[in-house]
């Protein structure tokens, strides 16, 4: 086994779009924190994975697919090379998902975002050394994820890490850099609310911060786990009408020094040990169609778009200025529905299941929520399992027909910020679900 480890900043330039609150409209003004590509690369002699996570809000197929197809040609032949892209979920970076109504989209940002992850991803397959053992490590954080669907509902507490550890230079091994720990959580990037204007990864800035001075040497990759319900603790509502009182940068700041606390335990607290020379890794992935309910007539549509005009207008002279903000959108969203082409009856999803050291990994391409990760766990058996959402693609929320009933946003509502036709029909999850299990069956018999 070999690994390493790079990152690139790619903060954009101030004055773009904001990208994860339909009750902010204002450009950006500016940065709290750098928003970075980060990279980690593991390879054992016949494949590579490289995982990069971006501080972004998420990424789409045709993002994922660039930067897959620049960082294989960069990295170059000789091994079959995975590249794993994901989000980090923070709603304080830039719009970069055009079919989405989540923020205009700025083309030449993009097209350098393509160039610096896959940069990153060539950075870190290029400086791999010799591993000489990897860590597994968790702990459970009490106080930083809610179930902002349920108070009393579900929420996995579960900081995984995984750490990869060079050969030591008494061993005849040169360090050559940092060494990655991959860091895995559930929380939505939004200790931040819609009324900051400034670029920033959210809490994970400083979870991620902690964790680096913490532990010399390590390069922090955070990755966003099952958080589809879970937040810092407030409701979908409150973020879709506005609401900022305990959402400051101070605020990201106590939640993430918190988590890193966390994570520092968990690094320490190693659950799962495998030397370097014994490792492998193992690699499964497929495409599924996702199916959508029946999308509405042209005519409904335009209902649709009069009466949020109409609610739009009644909000704003309420002062309710994130709801009547979030009305507009959601009419400019009936009206492309109404004379769109073609609409699709079903989204396209890849999922992948990998082995590194003794952790397996599984990947799902829009926001999952907490039972998706907890049905999963039990399929791996014991082994500790990374489940990496918002990766590979932004599908969105795919609730299960047991949410389905209990209704709200993330079933009623978001698939408009999105820019679906309609939402998941009740066999999505299920699809997705069997999908999952199967590809990390594949990969532990």
């Amino acid at each position: 086994m070999r690994s390493a480890t790079a990152k690139i900043a790619i903060t954009p330039p101030v004055g773009l779009a904001m990208s994860g609150f339909a009750a902010r409209t204002e450009p950006s003004t500016g940065k709290l924190d750098e928003l970075w590509a980060r990279a980690a690369s593991f390879s054992d002699g016949r494949k590579r994975v490289v995982i990069v996570a971006l501080d972004i809000i998420g990424v789409d197929d045709r993002l994922t697919r660039r930067i897959k197809d620049e960082a294989a040609i960069k990295i170059g032949g000789g091994l079959k090379t995975h590249v794993i892209v994901s989000a980090t979920h923070t709603h304080a970076g830039p719009a970069v998902l055009p079919q989405s109504m989540l923020g205009a989209v700025d083309k030449s940002y993009v097209t350098l975002l393509v160039k610096k992850a896959s940069d990153a991803c060539a950075m870190a397959a290029g400086a791999e050394v010799p591993t000489g053992r990897i860590d597994i490590g968790m702990s459970v954080s009490k106080s930083v994820g809610a179930n902002r669907r349920t108070p009393d509902g579900p929420v996995d507490r579960r900081l995984y890490t995984l750490t990869a550890l060079p050969k030591r230079a008494e061993d005849g091994i040169e360090d050559r850099g940092d060494f990655p720990v991959v860091l895995n959580y559930a929380c939505h990037g939004v200790a931040l609310g819609p009324q900051n204007t400034k670029y920033s990864s959210d809490y994970i800035h400083f979870t991620r911060t902690a964790l680096e001075r913490a532990i010399p040497g390590s390069c922090a990759v955070f990755t966003q786990s099952a958080s589809g319900d879970i937040n810092t603790g407030h409701s979908a509502q409150a973020s879709i009408a506005g609401q900022s009182l305990g959402r400051t940068y101070a605020d990201a700041e106590r939640l993430g020094l918190v988590l890193g606390d966390d994570a520092i335990e968990a690094v320490r607290s190693t659950i799962l040990s495998e030397e370097g020379a014994s490792s492998a890794i193992r690699f499964a992935e497929d495409v599924i169609a996702l199916p959508l309910k029946p999308a509405s007539a042209k005519g409904e549509y335009l209902q649709m778009a009069a009466m949020y005009d109409e609610l739009a207008r009644s909000q704003g002279d309420k002062s309710g200025l994130g709801l009547a903000r979030a009305d507009r959108t959601r009419a400019e969203w009936a009206r492309l529905m109404a004379f769109a082409k073609q609409l699709p009856d079903a989204v396209e999803a890849r999922i992948s299941a990998f082995s590194i050291g003794p952790a397996l990994f599984v990947t799902f391409p829009g926001e999952a929520l907490t039972e998706y990760a907890v049905a999963l766990r039990q399929e791996a058996e014991g082994r500790p399992l990374f489940v990496l959402t918002c990766t590979d693609g932004a599908a969105g929320y795919v609730p299960s027909a047991g949410e389905i009933i209990k209704g709200g946003y993330e079933v009623a509502d978001s698939y408009h910020f999105y820019g679906m036709p309609a939402p998941y029909s009740e066999a999505a999850y299920d699809i997705a679900l069997r999908k999952a299990k199967q590809l990390i069956a594949s990969i532990t018999r």
